[in-house]
């Protein structure tokens, strides 16, 4: 739940403080003083007074429309609500007061500014002149403007509360979230229906109105207000802003989904059943005819309580298919060296569908019978016609889509470059392993290489510098600062002259090393013979024959400091040794997208089919709709009803739509092997390219399962998804609504409990049909049919203002809808879900109820309005029972509080639909 404040007004410090403007003046002053700090030190007797004019109304003359954060209908609306009002939301929090020259005699302070709607019959448009703004010229200014006397009421500050959660610190708020808080202008006047409008934002003080119009007098007094109750037509005022926009009929959200009904579909309905078209004489086949084959055709969308008919060719017609569509199979193979002029031309005719895909050149009716995809598509005439559509779809629109693939093209053409750059680098770094790093000892190689100890795996996920670490090895034995002091020295002069015997101080060896098994076993006899008590010569020339090392004395235990495990230098440079080689696939793996972990090892040319995420069902819906949802017509308005996927179809589909666009781009030279599954998306599953859950199905080479079982990874329960249809006024007016699936956890629904499965694809067949599918399969559904619920909102998120319908009609319409046994319940969102609508006695249209239960049920019969039916804040406050009365006391925060229109949610009953 997100948490909002609103509040009567709001004024930058350096506007509080200001005061009443001078004599002859239009502008307030503001007068403080500055203190002199001197070494941290207010000097005393040293404090400088200020004053200076602030800026006011009549200096304004236009409105940055960056100032402007929201309009409230936007432009150009169609059917805005009449029981709502319209309104301007500003950025700045005190933008309203900012220039604000009047109080009312309460303290309120008066926005210098107001919003005005007005018909097209009650204003015209002037001349602009050398005014610095558009003009609009008032016909009857009485009956046309609101009071500006009341102004103080149109205007609040708009504070939310941060992270979901409600602050009593909104001093604290305002002061160090400035992104949390604006400000709101309203116009709150009853609107006429199915009437045009235009929001004006003008000025409400006589020096703004001269100053919007350029003229040179000045406002006397200072004060003045624009106009006023006895202001005679012809009152010129300049514009600000202007939007136009037109009321609807005498319905808002919650009257409309109150017309829904439930619609259940099934034999006895048209709507989304097959028909049957006749194939007893296809044309091709001369001689062949049946006058009862038949087949159903299949549509995107179908009855639940149907399965897609099983394979029923007629058993003479498909094996003539079979015959033609592999000959044809077979001229598709015929190699560039097998044909000529003098050979036999390849047969054209009907397209064997998707063979390329699974590399299948043979076709088989008891393969089709099983569901095997290329068979059951090519031989079963109702699936054959889903694949044809899909084709028909891609020709349409072939010339946008060929377009998307050569721009990828582009892209595969650079991934190719840096690939063959890669695989270059890849090959020199094996030239310099060879030369540079092979021929030196392992411990040297441990020393140098100690800046990429780190990146080197040594094993996976174990780097070198991890394996140190873990066998105890400090990590300064191999530093630069190490292998300074372990440099070898060279030979220098001593004091007396004469040469020093040079210390020669070995690189750095791993602690814990060990010496080679072989150099161990001369050692052991070495000094074997070292006990044997061999000659001196004889051991001089074994030392010098073997080094040093393998002097015949015992060796000595090297002396550790802390215990360390045993690390192999061999391993260290083999390591290291290989990493140069590996850094090309490395850099390959990690810059380009979309390659596989075998392509980046390789880092051969690749060749990649295009991927175009666009959904066909949209193409589809333009020249076919009937094939997406047979007999839309047919289907009551103010409806509400439940159909399922049919899986079949739209992998038939894009079985066909995929095969038409791989032959057209072979057709303009794309480089492809013409298997690649191009097209993956058939509904609108609103995600963005790349995204699996986007995807329909997988890879076609990859199919093994039977037509229709063919799913993408995203889908949760692989199966059927079910769909709902919302077909009316609701559709007409707002689009595509929110719908939720909701399991709840009894027989009787509630807000925020039980699991919400939002729609995973969705749209508008119509202007007034909409389509929601949910991955929650029928069979699941009627398991558990008692606590399936619909749940409809409406749109959150926007803040909106206005008074229920209170005329007699609507009142009348709403409690027939209450009384009747209703189709399905309606619930408000934070409210109580039960909401009283109206007494008995409204069917004989008496007026609405003297005492509203609650302010949610305000309606404009509770207001009195002035003569230009804006609402008079004067009245006595509406006679509403609950607690708080937000009319007393009265400030422009709570009134907006008492008009703000909670969201409300209709509650469909699965069992209603199913």
């Amino acid at each position: 739940m997100s948490w909002f404040s609103l509040l009567p007004d709001a004024l930058s410090e350096l506007a509080a403080l200001a005061g009443q403007p001078s004599a002859g003046s239009a502008r307030r002053r503001v007068a403080f003083g500055l203190d002199v700090i001197a070494d941290g030190v207010v000097a005393a007797g040293e404090r400088i007074a200020v004053s200076a004019e602030v800026l006011g109304a009549g200096d304004i003359v236009g409105i940055d429309a960056r100032m402007i954060a929201r309009v409230e209908p936007a432009s150009g609306a169609p059917q805005f609500e009449p029981n709502y009002f319209p309104f301007v939301e500003f950025v700045d929090a005190d933008f309203p007061w900012r220039f604000t020259l009047r109080t009312d005699p309460a303290g309120r302070r008066l926005p210098w500014l107001a919003a005005i709607a007005l018909k097209s019959d009650e204003f015209e448009f002037r001349a602009q002149g050398s005014a610095p703004l558009p003009v609009l010229r008032l016909l009857d200014p009485v009956k046309s403007l609101p009071n500006l006397g009341q102004s103080w009421a149109f205007a609040h500050v708009h504070l939310a509360h941060p992270l979901e959660q409600q602050s009593n610190d909104l001093p604290g708020l305002i002061a160090t979230r400035p992104d949390l808080h604006f400000s709101r202008l309203m116009a709150p006047r009853k609107l006429e229906p199915s009437t045009a409008y235009t929001l004006f934002l003008v000025p409400t003080t006589e020096a703004g109105r001269l100053a919007g119009l350029g003229r040179i007098e000045k406002a006397q007094p200072f004060d003045k207000p624009a106009w006023a109750g006895d202001t005679q037509a012809g009152l010129e005022l300049p514009i600000y802003h202007q939007s136009r926009f037109t009321t609807s009929v005498l319905s808002d959200f919650e009257l409309l989904v109150r017309k829904l009904k439930p619609y259940r579909i099934d034999a006895e309905s048209p709507v989304a059943t097959p028909v049957e078209a006749f194939a007893g004489s296809p044309g091709y086949y001369q001689g062949y005819a049946n006058p009862n084959a038949t087949f159903q055709v299949q549509d995107a969308l179908m009855r639940p309580d149907l399965s897609v008919q099983a394979f029923n060719t007629d058993p003479v017609l498909h094996p003539l298919l079979k015959k033609t569509l592999e000959a044809e199979i077979a001229g598709e193979l015929v190699g560039a060296g097998a044909d000529g002029p003098n050979k036999e031309d390849p047969l054209i005719a009907m397209p064997p569908y998707g063979w390329r895909f699974r590399k299948q050149t043979t076709l088989d009716a008891a393969q089709a019978a099983n569901g095997q995809v290329v068979d059951r598509v090519n031989l079963d005439l109702k699936f054959r016609h889903a694949a044809g559509l899909g084709a028909e779809t891609v020709r349409r629109n072939q010339e946008k889509y060929a377009a998307l693939c050569w721009d990828q093209y582009a892209e595969v053409v650079a991934t190719n470059q840096a690939l063959a750059r890669l695989r270059l680098a890849q090959q020199l770094s094996q030239v310099f392993n060879r030369r540079h790093i092979e021929h030196l000892a392992p411990e040297t190689i441990v020393a140098l290489s100690e800046s990429v100890h780190a990146v080197a795996p040594m094993t996976p996920g174990r780097s070198v510098a991890f394996a140190f670490s873990e066998a105890g090895v400090p990590t300064s034995f191999a530093s630069r600062a190490l292998r300074r002091t372990a440099a070898k020295r060279g030979v220098r002069a001593s004091a007396a002259g004469k040469p020093r015997e040079p210390r020669l101080i070995p690189m750095p060896a791993l602690p814990g090393t060990r010496k080679n098994p072989t150099q161990q076993r001369v050692q052991a006899s070495l000094t074997a013979i070292a006990r044997l008590g061999i000659d001196g010569r004889t051991r001089t020339a074994l030392i010098r024959l073997m080094g040093g090392e393998f002097d015949g004395d015992p060796p000595v235990p090297p002396i550790r400091g802390i215990p360390v495990n045993i690390v192999y230098p061999e391993d260290v440079k083999t390591t290291v040794g290989s990493l140069f080689t590996l850094l090309p696939s490395l850099k390959a793996a990690r810059r380009i997208v979309g390659i596989a972990a075998a392509e980046s090892t390789k880092l051969d040319q690749i060749m990649r089919a295009p991927v175009i995420s666009n959904p066909l069902v949209e193409p589809l819906k333009e020249f076919s709709l009937r094939s997406i949802l047979r007999a839309t017509d047919s289907m009551p308005n103010n409806t509400v009803s439940v159909v399922k996927e049919n899986r079949a179809f739209v992998e038939a589909f894009l079985l066909g739509a995929n095969h038409e666009m791989n032959n057209e781009l072979r057709w303009r030279e794309f480089p492809t092997d013409m298997r690649g599954t191009i097209f993956s998306r058939f509904w609108n599953r609103k995600r963005p390219p790349g995204d699996p859950k986007g995807d329909d199905i997988p890879p076609i080479h990859g199919w093994t399962a039977p037509l229709g079982s063919n799913y993408a990874v995203g889908d949760i329960d692989r199966k059927e998804a079910l769909v709902l249809l919302i077909k009316g006024d609701l559709i007409r007016r707002f689009g595509e609504v929110l719908v939720v699936a909701n399991h709840a956890q009894t027989s009787t629904y509630k807000h925020g409990q039980g699991i919400d499965s939002p729609p995973v694809f969705g749209g508008l067949l119509t202007r007034d049909l909409a389509y929601f599918g949910f991955d929650v399969a029928r069979d699941t559904v009627l398991a558990d049919k008692a606590k399936f619920f619909f749940v409809i909102y409406e749109a959150p998120g926007k803040v909106r203002f206005g008074l229920d319908i209170g005329s007699a009609q609507v009142r009348r319409d709403r409690f027939r809808f209450q009384t009747a046994a209703l189709d399905f319940p309606i619930a408000a969102l934070g409210r109580d879900a039960a909401k009283a609508y109206l007494p008995a006695h409204l069917v004989t249209g008496h007026p609405a109820p003297a005492v509203p239960a609650k302010w949610d049920e305000l309606s404009w019969s509770h207001v009195r309005l002035d003569q230009a039916s804006y609402i008079d804040f004067s009245a006595a406050a509406p006679p509403v029972a609950e607690a708080p009365n937000y009319w007393n006391p009265r400030d422009s925060g709570r009134l907006a509080r008492s008009f703000w229109q909670k969201p409300i949610a209709a509650v469909l009953p699965a069992k209603r639909v199913l």
